[in-house]
């Protein structure tokens, strides 16, 4: 296996990973072209192992970016995120659907 250079290792959001990192919401398109999925998968794992709250959430049939993380479900995901994560909570002037 290769490994990564010292640049990729500069560039990679996992090196920067620890205990006292802040939550992290991450978005990902199943169908991204520019992102692997594995990529994010490997940073909610390294993640979830330094203890630091985060979720992933990915959105099957978007890509790198698009109208399909706009969505009123997906909004709904990212506010709920928010106020766990945030101490006082997100106000919405959208009304989003139970």
């Amino acid at each position: 296996m290769e490994q990564p250079s010292d640049k990729a290792k500069l560039a990679s959001p996992i090196t920067y990973v620890s205990a006292g990192s802040p939550p992290v919401l991450i978005l990902q398109g199943g169908k991204d072209d520019q992102v692997p999925a594995a990529q994010s998968l490997r940073l909610h794992e390294a993640l979830n192992q330094a203890g630091v709250k985060n979720q992933l959430i990915v959105v099957d049939a978007a890509g790198h970016d698009g109208p399909l993380f706009s969505t009123p479900k997906i909004e709904s995901k990212v506010v709920d995120f928010l106020n766990g994560a945030l101490e006082k909570p997100v106000q919405t002037s959208a009304h989003l659907p139970e």
